[in-house]
């Protein structure tokens, strides 16, 4: 009786070879596939806070400010511990009840404990699906997106109030206690930018030593300096850290700032990068409500025409 010859090493190699190169050619496509899907659905989360921004312009005639404060307050808290521009739409975006326990009557209702309840709620619209899932400060829920503080290096003083009886910055749509609305955005809605991402938990750089031109493009090489990695860190207040862990700039074009860490000096100026997990960009919401891709090699002008609601120039395609 003749046996059958059996699959000899070599054909086992091949076969082994064959499936192993499938692999290579498969793996990276799902990859790319579950990054794509996670990408869109960061999308949905900066679209959905478009239509809030917009619902909040129609019921109160202006942008949510970046935050609220008194002014009337005189201890060092007085610029940095009320409720931000998060806190301040959640009806807008199916949160109402977490916003009707919010006490704004405190003194500084955005480290005050009696919202500590509200304020370490994590809400999945603030949380980018591509990025990890860290929590800077224990007792913060923590956020991906971050608010267009302006086209150049910012300082504090401006952000926080200042121009027309503190209705207007001169540059961005939000900023603290702003009312801005449509007719002070003269560049014209689809050409203003509002929103962008940060990764949470990335490094900011915190030097009494900077000075305006050393901010202008940060870096580690500062003596006494503090590296603090707390990009994100709250969706509901400001407090306690800089403008690098709430707001970006347009001084640099998205990502530029990611390996030197974005910095700030004192608690008057800073400058900051929008960032993404997003290959090759960020997205970014505008004031009509749309959401665009930029990519990391946007012409820096135009990425810093996007950030001023009334430079008087025209964009083109970006």
């Amino acid at each position: 009786m003749r046996t059958r010859p059996g699959i000899t090493i070599s054909e086992v190699l091949v076969v082994i070879a064959i499936i192993a190169t499938l692999l290579a050619l498969l793996i990276p496509a799902i990859q790319q596939a579950r990054e794509a899907a996670r990408r869109n659905a960061c999308k949905n989360n900066l679209k959905q806070f478009g239509v809030a921004f917009h619902n909040y312009h129609d019921t109160h005639s202006t942008f949510p400010p970046a935050q609220i404060y008194d002014t009337s307050k005189t201890n060092e808290w007085w610029n940095y511990a009320g409720v931000g521009w998060g806190a301040l739409i959640l009806p807008y975006i199916e949160q109402s009840a977490l916003y009707d326990r919010i006490n704004f009557t405190v003194t500084e209702p955005g480290r005050d404990a009696i919202n500590h309840p509200v304020r370490t709620t994590n809400i999945p619209i603030f949380r980018c699906p591509t990025d990890q899932d860290i929590r800077p400060i224990a007792d913060r829920a923590p956020t991906n997106y971050v608010f267009c503080a302006g086209h150049n290096a910012q300082n504090m003083g401006t952000i926080f109030g200042g121009g027309e009886t503190g209705k207007d910055n001169g540059t961005s749509v939000l900023y603290a206690n702003s009312k801005t609305d449509y007719a002070r955005i003269t560049d014209g809605a689809s050409n203003t930018m509002v929103l962008s991402e940060c990764v949470i938990g990335t490094k900011y750089v915190e030097s009494e030593l900077y000075s305006r031109n050393n901010i202008n493009s940060c870096g580690e090489n500062f003596p006494n300096s503090k590296y603090i990695h707390r990009r994100g860190s709250s969706w509901f207040t400001l407090f306690p850290d800089r403008g690098p862990t709430y707001a970006y700039t347009a001084h640099t074009v998205p990502n530029a700032l990611w390996n030197t860490g974005s910095c700030a000096v004192a608690l008057s100026t800073f400058n900051a990068d929008a960032q993404s997990m997003h290959s090759g960009g960020v997205q970014i919401v505008l004031a009509d409500g749309s959401v665009r891709f930029i990519s990391e090699t946007i012409y820096l002008p135009m990425w810093q025409n996007l950030a001023n609601m009334r430079d008087g120039r025209v964009l083109g395609e970006f």
